[in-house]
């Protein structure tokens, strides 16, 4: 009777250690789990794509067809209709921003002073140092002297 041993690998996805499936002619790098089997096929189109002209044309018509039924303003429309979690949540973050924009406007820092140009006769500018503080004083002491 003879022994057969069952040699092993490490998986390049998950790191663990499994048994080669005798049926596999060229090396074995990925295990049979669920994930690590779609990480091998993520490796292999990326990699396809890379280097073969006729499968990126291939690819490329897909999307344009794929396009072409649907189009972008119908596409979300739909999945808002069909993932409402995503919606809700979406608006809450959306409260959220506007609250933390509201707050940002009012801690701004509004200037007292501020250079003005002013344009001469003679074609020329003068630069001025004007003091938003005194001109709302003197506008408001005009408004109630009248």
């Amino acid at each position: 009777m003879a022994v057969v041993m069952i040699k092993s690998f490490i998986c390049q996805q998950c790191g663990k250690s499994a048994a080669r499936n005798p049926r596999l002619k060229s090396e074995q790098h990925y295990c049979s789990d669920h994930d690590c089997q779609k990480a091998r096929m993520r490796n292999w189109k990326h990699s396809k794509y890379a280097t073969d002209a006729a499968y990126q044309e291939k690819c490329k018509e897909q999307r344009e067809g794929w396009r072409k039924d649907r189009h972008a303003d119908q596409y979300q429309k739909q999945y808002r209709e069909q993932h409402p979690a995503y919606v809700s949540r979406n608006r809450a973050q959306q409260k959220a921003r506007n609250v933390k924009h509201k707050e940002k406007i009012a801690s701004a820092v509004i200037k007292k002073s501020s250079l003005v140009l002013q344009a001469r006769d003679d074609g020329s500018q003068t630069v001025s140092l004007v003091n938003m503080d005194l001109m709302i004083k003197r506008s408001a002491l005009t408004a109630l002297t009248g």
